[in-house]
Order: C-alpha cells, then structure tokens, then sequence
C-alpha cells in the first residue's frame, strides 16, 4: 500500500503507519478515498487524519449504549461502499457483555448489521453495502474490516427480528448526531446461533 499521497498530505510517517490495516485487495482500493476523493477540502483532510491516528478514542464513551462504544463513524463513500469505522474501549472483546454468553465482540458485530440496516433505509442513498473498520482497545487493535451489504443486513432483521431503538450516538462526515437504532433480538435460542455466525464472519486484514 502506497502511503506517499498521505505523507504528502500530512507530513507525519507515524500516522502513515496506522493505516496499514486498511488495505488488502478490495479494501486496499479504498486507501486514497478519505484523502482525495469524499474529502478534498483541508478541513477534511484534517478529520480523516484523527480518524486515522486514532485521536477518536478520545472521544467520550456512549452513554446510552448498554455495551461501551468509543465511536462511530460514517467518513464517506467509495464506488458504491459506504466506509465506516467503530471503535470500542475494551481490549478484552471476549468478555461477556451482559452477564450471559454473548460476548462484547458479539455485540459490536451486532451493531454493525444494526447500524447498516439503519442507514439502508435511506432511499436516496447511492451506495449498496457498508465497508466497516473495527478497532478495539480505543483505536490501537485492528479487529479486521467487514463489509456487510444492505441486503444482507435484511437478512438478520428478518432472521432475528428487531427489538427496542437504542440511542446511538453517530459521527457522520463532520457532524454528530444521535439516531434510535432498532437492535437485533439476539436472545434465547439465538444466542447460540448468533454466537455461530459472528464465528464465522471472518474479517479481512490489510497485509
């Protein structure tokens, strides 16, 4: 992955360093997207190099979450693939979430095919699938990056029906925002088959 653009843009290597986790085949195709296609402007240039740098994790804990989240974000678009990262404080994403068998890495993957299903309701969207960046221990693990399409994300709704909206807290671009996100309702007997599939939605990981 060709990070001279970035060094170009920012003149720090140390920030470089940190994206190496974005690209591989597909995703490697997404590298110059935050800094010269959805965000030319300087001011942008400067949001996607603390998103980059991890600086987000800084950012205060969702409070309304039941499962601590640092943050969520929605950079841009990119041939047809919304990018978006989130970000988790714990280190230990094994751990259980409520009490019961659902882990917390069970619950984040949960909350990507929420959040995707959300913003595919969008009907003047322009994009079909969402590229998501996982990071736990407040931006310093690379958890992989999984693309979850709007279809898909009908899916699990259909498969494990909706339960209350959850207020979640949503950095979108430049802008913050709290949206009710229906959640999944993975409980009984779905545990075990959710537990099942999120063993089995492999990541990809930048070389």
């Amino acid at each position: 992955m060709d990070l001279r653009p970035f060094i170009e843009l920012t003149g720090n290597n140390r920030i470089t360093r940190n994206l190496a986790g974005f690209g591989r085949q597909k995703i490697g195709n997404y590298r110059n997207i935050v800094f010269r296609k959805i965000m030319p402007s300087p001011a942008s240039v400067l949001i996607s190099t603390l998103l980059v740098a991890g600086v987000t994790a800084s950012l205060p804990a969702i409070a309304q979450t039941e499962v601590p989240i640092t943050n969520i974000t929605f950079i841009g678009m990119y041939d047809g693939v919304r990018i978006a990262q989130l970000i988790v404080p714990d280190r230990d994403t094994t751990r259980s979430a409520y009490g019961g068998r659902l882990r917390r890495y069970d619950v984040h993957i949960a909350k990507m095919f929420e959040l995707t299903h959300y913003e595919c309701q969008n009907r003047d969207r322009k994009w079909s699938r969402v590229m998501w960046h996982y990071k736990a221990g407040g931006g310093d693990i690379d958890m992989g990056n999984f693309e979850i399409s709007c279809s898909m994300a009908a899916g699990m709704r259909n498969a494990y029906g909706l339960g209350k909206p959850e207020a979640t807290p949503v950095t979108y671009y430049r802008a913050r925002a709290t949206v009710n996100v229906p959640i999944l309702n993975i409980t009984g007997g779905k545990v075990a088959t959710w537990m099942n599939f999120t063993k089995n939605f492999r990541p990809e990981f930048g070389d």
